[in-house]
């Protein structure tokens, strides 16, 4: 069994650890092996899988979308969207789609800029904001991003042209809604990071 490939296994059923009989290549992604920028990008979808989901659970869609993700980031390249989409479609199928449409306090929809409540899992406008404990600030912009990235297939990657501020409130954003959910760090978003003060990981 190689990394990145799409396979078809069958198991036999054993005390411990089950047994791989047989199995078959579906899909090969053999650009995201060539190039370091997209093979931590893969990987760091596979921590996101592996630390978010329980054993023996199905995930259909889930397992729909993360085909889709991979077929992206193979036929196009590193986008830091394609991370964030499938952030967000994560936390959507796990059951922590955050409310980006209006106020989850008082609804109002009208708002230019939002602050993102952990806690409550959805923005909260201006007003709202001083009765909450720690926000974090979400720009029109980024907004109107994260909205379109849940609405979308991933072919809506290539569409979206989004400023770099508005690129570094969604990955901050999501970064803290991922672990106050999973209540866990990502080890390969941490080498990300570093890298890209070395070289161009965007």
């Amino acid at each position: 069994v190689q990394p990145f490939c799409h396979s078809q296994l069958f198991f036999s059923a054993q005390k411990e650890l089950d047994l791989v009989t047989q199995g078959r290549v579906l899909d090969f992604y053999g650009n995201i092996r060539e190039e370091m920028n997209r093979t931590l990008f893969a990987v760091y979808l596979m921590e996101l899988l592996d630390k978010g989901l329980a054993d023996r659970v199905a995930f259909p869609t889930l397992y729909r979308i993360t085909l889709e993700t991979l077929q992206h980031l193979n036929n196009y390249g590193v986008n830091p969207l394609v991370l964030r989409y499938f952030e967000l479609r994560l936390v959507q199928q796990l059951g922590y789609q955050p409310e980006l449409e209006a106020c989850i306090k008082c609804g109002n929809n009208s708002c230019r800029r939002y602050n993102f409540s952990l806690a409550d899992g959805g923005i909260v406008c201006q007003p709202c904001s001083a009765g909450i404990g720690t926000t974090h600030l979400l720009s029109g912009e980024a907004l109107a991003v994260m909205r379109l990235l849940l609405a979308h297939n991933a072919q809506v990657i290539n569409r979206v042209r989004a400023s770099q501020s508005a690129l570094a409130q969604i990955e901050g954003l999501l970064e803290k809604y991922l672990e106050y959910h999973l209540e866990r760090r990502f080890a390969v978003k941490d080498t990300i990071r570093i890298l890209k003060k070395t070289i161009n990981l965007d």
